[in-house]
Formats: structure tokens, C-alpha cells, sequence
């Protein structure tokens, strides 16, 4: 299972942690919709998850990905450069 981080301006946010509703959902949105996109994706040779690293700053989305190797990292873009259908 993936690991998601998400972080506004550099500090690390948790959905159930926000006061404001609207904040809440959208980040509540955001995570549900990189679990979704990674839901199978794992290293096949090491059997872990990545960890993906959304940090939204002055209102523009930067995403890392980190991982047991370079094979999982290829497989975690490929997931999210699929559009949900």
C-alpha cells in the first residue's frame, strides 16, 4: 500500500487534522485519489509501496516519489500519469 504525504507549503497536512470543511474535503479528496490510483501498485520484486509526496505551494501541485528502487518509482509514474476513468 502506498504512502501519502500530503504538506501545504512545506508542512505536512492530515485531513482529519484541518478546522476548515472546505480545506478538509479537498485534502480528504486529494488522498483518496492517490490511493485509488495506487492501490496495485508495489514493487514486484520487493513486495513495498511507495511513498508519494504531494506538497502544494503558492497553489501549485509538486510531486515526489521515493520507493525501494527505481522499478517501483517507473511503476508509481506510470500509475499516475493514467487518468481515472
Amino acid at each position: 500500500m502506498a504512502e501519502i504525504i500530503i504538506k501545504i507549503d512545506g508542512h505536512d497536512v492530515a485531513s482529519a487534522d484541518m478546522p476548515d470543511l472546505m480545506q478538509r474535503m479537498v485534502v480528504k479528496s486529494m488522498e483518496d485519489q492517490l490511493q485509488q490510483k495506487l492501490a496495485h501498485v508495489a514493487c514486484p520484486e520487493h513486495g513495498y509501496g511507495p511513498q508519494v509526496t504531494l506538497d502544494i505551494v503558492h497553489g501549485r501541485q509538486h510531486i515526489s516519489i521515493a520507493g525501494c528502487c527505481q522499478r517501483l518509482i517507473d511503476l508509481t509514474r506510470q500509475a499516475l500519469a493514467v487518468p481515472q476513468v
